[in-house]
């Protein structure tokens, strides 16, 4: 009699109650396993990634990372978590690519709180920086994109006239 295999989905249950106990490593062995099962599940990449983070191996959870992101370009998470690993190995030039392919793909309000926290720490850090609170003016926060509406998307038309104070094309035609 051979025996039965735990589903995979209890399978990574587990793993994620491994991870939160702190064996990142008991975690990754499960995860590696079910990554034959999924091998292109953003979710189980960004886990993967994570935990070779948490077990110092930056090099590898950097290229998890990017898996995920090439798999899900929109995925916000293994983004925000590969610029945050570039950036603690000094790979700056890096993040800021990775920061801009996920913007120009559209944007979270977590991405957006990453980005404007990371400029604030890249231009107190920069040097010659006189006073430390960000782009040379007390108190300023980073340059924010003009063109995006509310929720870090495009507005629609009807948002667009909406914000400049024009009627909306619902309102034209009933007029």
């Amino acid at each position: 009699m051979t025996p039965t295999r735990e589903p995979p989905k209890r399978q990574f249950e587990r793993a994620l109650a491994l991870r939160r106990r702190g064996d990142a490593r008991g975690a990754l062995k499960i995860f590696r396993e079910l990554r034959k099962i999924w091998p292109n599940y953003p979710v189980l990449l960004t886990f993967i990634g994570a935990a070779h983070e948490e077990l110092g191996e930056m090099r590898k959870a950097i290229i998890a990372f990017r898996r995920a992101t090439r798999i899900a370009p929109w995925f916000d998470v293994p983004s925000r978590a590969l610029v945050l690993c570039l950036c603690g190995q000094g790979r700056r030039r890096e993040a800021i690519e990775e920061m801009r392919r996920f913007v120009a793909l559209g944007s979270s309000p977590a991405y957006n709180a990453m980005i404007r926290e990371m400029w604030d720490l890249w231009v107190r850090d920069s040097p010659g920086s006189k006073d430390h609170s960000g782009a040379g003016t007390p108190g300023r926060s980073p340059p924010r994109r003009t063109k995006r509406g509310r929720g870090g998307r495009t507005p629609t038309p009807n948002e667009q006239l909406k914000i400049r104070g024009k009627k909306t094309h619902a309102n034209r035609r009933k007029a």
